[in-house]
């Protein structure tokens, strides 16, 4: 493969990196607005249904998003070992161990996953308590 397809596949990755997690974080607050609105409906089997649902997406959807890091790192040790790197792969691998991914967005990312999957399996339980006082 060249480094040009390389680099294509790299794009392709992250993108699909970004778009898993956007469908992902409107799933979530779908959820949470389902919640809210259907309160009166909730009933304890449809909530626990709801929330092993959410935890099993949530979990199948992590393991994609690790899988597409991981091609996308595969593709950034290719790219270092050719030896017939261009220009463009050189200043892509130059970028990558210079810039990379800063820890602060991992930290993000990390944070605001954490953050969205609780809280709306809280709110799920948080709906459905309320709607029984």
């Amino acid at each position: 493969m060249t480094t040009y397809e390389f680099l294509e596949i790299f794009a392709l990755s992250k993108s699909q990196q970004i778009s898993l997690l956007q469908w992902w974080a409107s799933i979530s607050f779908g959820l949470i607005a389902l919640s809210h609105i259907g309160r009166k409906q909730l009933n304890l089997s449809l909530v626990i249904l709801i929330v092993l649902l959410y935890i099993g997406f949530s979990l199948a959807m992590l393991a994609i998003f690790f899988d597409e890091i991981a091609i996308s790192n595969k593709i950034v040790l290719l790219l270092k070992d050719m030896e017939s790197t261009n220009e463009p792969g050189k200043e892509f691998i130059d970028f990558m161990n210079n810039k990379g991914f800063p820890l602060w967005g991992v930290f993000g990312l990390t944070i605001s996953f954490i953050g969205t999957f609780i809280g709306s399996i809280f709110y799920v339980l948080y709906a459905y308590k309320s709607n029984k006082k």
